[in-house]
């Protein structure tokens, strides 16, 4: 039996997100390539999966990415506690425009949480138009 994608992502009851099989074994290859050089996490995992469904939705990219980014202190300071790494992407933000250089703190790791998810995102985009508008 052949899955829908919209169905390729799963949450297992502790609340990480997989593939279910049946999925492409090519998506687990661009969910490996969202995390760039990073260990795998359940954060960029669930990331992955949320912009797969708004591509599989017809969402516009930049709307899902934009309604993706936390809203809350502790989850935008849990984001980047997870791993401190990830404040190179806050810099990014800054140097491409995206955040104002004069932004507080909150503004900032938000400005780098939307870097990652566009990254994010992107890659997820290729996979969609490999395997499943071009397939």
């Amino acid at each position: 039996m052949k899955l829908d994608p919209k169905e390729y992502f799963t949450t297992n009851p502790t609340g990480n997100v997989a593939l279910k099989g049946g999925a492409p074994e090519e998506l687990l290859d661009y969910v490996r390539e969202a995390h760039g050089a990073a260990f795998p996490s359940n954060w960029v995992w669930s990331k992955c999966a949320e912009m797969w469904g708004a591509l599989c939705e017809g969402q516009e990219l930049h709307e899902a990415i934009d309604s993706a980014v936390d809203i809350y202190y502790k989850d935008l300071f849990d984001w980047l506690a997870d791993n401190p790494e990830r404040r190179s992407f806050c810099d990014e933000a800054v140097d491409a425009g995206i955040t104002p250089n004069e932004a507080d703190l909150v503004r900032i790791i938000q400005g780098g949480q939307y870097y990652m998810i566009e990254q994010i995102a992107n890659t997820m985009e290729l996979a969609y138009r490999e395997l499943v508008e071009f397939a």
